[in-house]
């Protein structure tokens, strides 16, 4: 993890010090490029990009990390991904199918249907590859225009992966990934599948991706996902990004507390968009009220799991800093933007 912790580094006689490692710094295809910068999606999620920031392109980033002081930014895609993305890396998405991804026997017998499952994991199998090795591509490319230009490559990326509930795919792109395309870590979502059919990543079907991710000693990027409410916006003002993304986040985050997933897998390491969301304030409520409800962890052991993650500060708040104090009281809190949405 020190990798992404803030360094200095003169770039140049002419270039001012860049001094930061940006760990929240999102990579847009064309297709979400587009599907993002709609007034539908905006609408939808209660959410407008910043103008100029997209279409998204490599040079923008760069231009972006000159004027912030970042020397590194590491790429990862926006929560949901491949599962937004439907048909060609290259066509605006349309939708979430991501929803329509279940267990075998989650099918109610009909063979169509198991089908469909069959169908649909293997599209988002080959979305994730597909969306891998383009982000390769843009460090890779980077990396060639530095040498050219006498500097280091300024990329470095967190892998995507296909909907965790699908084991096998998940385990062979994550292989693929970290091994072949040599990817810095991994990214995830806080959930997957929509509304009710949302499965926590506590969840034990999980277990043999985390059990991987633990041999590899992973880095793990979570990010909150865009997960709507039962209930509609309260206004313009409150999108889904504002105060949805927090509590998706907290809810990943305490599920693995509280399932001892965090205990049984201590070697990933594990860092939370947006400084946790909502978990600095919602922790100590877990720690009571999960013990309260036959939780084995006292308070304090529940408090000090939580104590486990690392934060990044895009869009996050001081509130409640105690929380990411790690040893000796230095603070497990890395620098992250969330351009280009933030």
């Amino acid at each position: 993890m020190q990798r992404y912790l803030p360094y200095q580094r003169h770039a140049g006689p002419d270039i001012p010090t860049r001094t930061k490692i940006d760990v929240h710094h999102h990579i847009f295809p064309p297709a979400l490029s587009s599907h993002k910068a709609s007034p539908s999606t905006e609408a939808h999620l209660g959410w407008k990009t910043p103008k100029g920031n997209l279409p998204w392109s490599p040079q923008k980033s760069l231009d972006a990390m000159d004027a912030m002081g970042v020397e590194l930014a590491v790429l990862s895609y926006p929560a949901g991904v491949p599962g937004w993305v439907k048909g060609p890396l290259w066509t605006a998405a349309k939708d979430h199918p991501t929803a329509r991804v279940a267990d075998r026997e989650n099918a109610g017998g009909r063979e169509d249907a198991v089908v469909d499952v069959e169908r649909e994991r293997e599209s988002l199998r080959e979305k994730a590859r597909e969306m891998n090795f383009y982000a390769k591509e843009v460090v890779e490319n980077d990396g060639e225009r530095g040498r050219r230009e006498g500097r280091q490559g300024r990329f470095g990326w967190f892998a995507c992966l296909p909907d965790l509930r699908d084991t096998h795919g998940t385990l062979e792109e994550l292989a693929f990934a970290l091994d072949t395309l040599k990817a810095d870590g991994v990214s995830i979502t806080s959930s997957y599948g929509d509304g009710a059919n949302a499965v926590y990543l506590g969840d034990d079907r999980y277990d043999p991706v985390w059990e991987e991710l633990d041999r590899r000693e992973a880095v793990v990027f979570v990010h909150g996902y865009q997960n709507p409410s039962s209930t509609p916006h309260p206004n313009a003002f409150l999108g889904l990004p504002v105060v949805e993304v927090p509590n998706e986040t907290f809810k990943a985050a305490a599920s693995l507390v509280t399932s001892m997933k965090t205990r049984r897998f201590p070697r990933v390491r594990i860092i939370l968009a947006h400084m946790g969301g909502t978990v600095s304030v919602l922790a100590p409520r877990v720690a009571v009220l999960a013990r309260h409800m036959g939780s084995e962890l006292t308070e304090e052991e529940c408090m000090e799991e939580f104590g486990k993650f690392w934060g990044d500060t895009a869009l996050g708040s001081t509130v409640g800093m105690e929380l990411w104090k790690g040893e000796e009281g230095k603070e497990k809190v890395l620098f992250g933007t969330d351009f280009p949405g933030g």
